[in-house]
């Protein structure tokens, strides 16, 4: 739908860059059309530089391929354009972890925070670095903080902070993941089997983000700091043969 409703924008305005921009979304999140989401996007950003859905679907496709200081300017510009866009700040973040720059990502989930008070997605942001950074406390706050908003989680929050407590951390992360799979969280599931160190289910995980083309799949799995051990993996590199991206497995962030 997204792939037909792009075109026939296209049809009616070749000079659109927002359609242009959708349309290379697809291929890179949908068809993994590496070459062609770049001559699309490429486009957009030629068409319109200052459009900030453009920048930031280019941002996430630089960032995927491994260009770093390309993506993290394409971030910034979106930023500086409309400060206040949730998914503009929630890719910013993404790229900066990528690209080694965590304090940078939690900070820039911080402004999300503020700009968007009532959404999850700043939080289980913020809940992945720290996990991934080893800061598994304030990780728990956070994590405890998105429950206790979400009415179909009533009582589970104070839970895991019971098992918290009693020095179980491993059993509140597994009700916590098994909380994520149920809500088909499957990339936050993978990360957070990382988390505690369970790769064989972070795999799972990763595969079923496969099956279910997850939004910012490619990116995620492949430049992720939280999956850097398991490109050795055999599975893991089947999933990017399958994601087209495994001569870039070698040239990830190290």
């Amino acid at each position: 739908m997204a792939r037909r409703a792009a075109q026939r924008a296209i049809a009616l305005d070749e000079g659109l860059a927002e359609a242009w921009a959708a349309l290379g979304r697809v291929k890179m999140e949908y068809d993994w059309d590496w070459d062609g989401a770049e001559a699309d996007l490429a486009h957009a950003i030629a068409l319109n530089p200052n459009s900030v859905d453009t920048l930031a679907v280019y941002g996430q496709f630089l960032s995927t391929m491994g260009r770093r200081d390309e993506a993290l300017e394409a971030m910034e510009q979106a930023r500086r354009l409309d400060p206040r866009r949730l998914e503009t700040l929630v890719t910013l973040s993404i790229v900066c972890w990528i690209a080694g720059e965590p304090e940078r990502a939690l900070a820039v989930l911080n402004d999300a925070s503020m700009f968007a008070p009532y959404t999850g997605r700043a939080l289980l942001g913020r809940v992945f670095i720290l996990d991934q950074l080893g800061r598994h406390g304030e990780a728990m706050g956070e994590r405890l903080a998105w429950l206790k908003r979400q009415a179909s989680t009533q009582g589970l929050a104070e839970r895991l902070a019971e098992l918290d407590r009693s020095n179980s951390w491993r059993a509140a992360m597994a009700e916590w993941i098994a909380v994520l799979e149920r809500s088909n969280r499957w990339m936050g599931a993978a990360m957070q089997w990382m988390a505690v160190d369970d790769p064989a289910r972070a795999l799972d995980a990763l595969e079923r983000c496969v099956t279910e083309r997850t939004t910012y799949l490619a990116l995620l799995a492949l430049r992720c700091p939280s999956f850097r051990t398991l490109h050795g993996e055999p599975r893991f590199q089947r999933i990017a043969r399958m994601l087209k991206l495994d001569r870039c497995i070698n040239a990830a962030v190290p």
